[in-house]
C-alpha cells in the first residue's frame, strides 16, 4: 500500500487528489494479477480516473 505513496507527488502536480492516486495504483496492480484471464476496469464518473 505504502509503495504508491512516493509516486504521488508526480499525481499531484497532475492535480490528482490522493484518492484518486491510489485507486489508480490498485487498478495497475490488479491489471497486472489479471492480465491474462479478465480486463480489469475502474467504473467512476470522477473525471481524474479517465486513464
Amino acid at each position: 500500500m505504502f509503495v504508491w505513496l512516493d509516486d504521488f507527488p508526480s499525481s499531484a502536480t497532475r492535480q490528482l487528489s490522493l484518492v484518486d492516486h491510489s485507486i489508480i495504483k490498485e487498478w495497475e496492480e490488479q491489471c497486472q494479477m489479471y492480465k491474462k484471464k479478465y480486463q480489469v476496469r475502474i467504473w467512476s464518473l470522477d473525471g481524474g480516473l479517465r486513464i
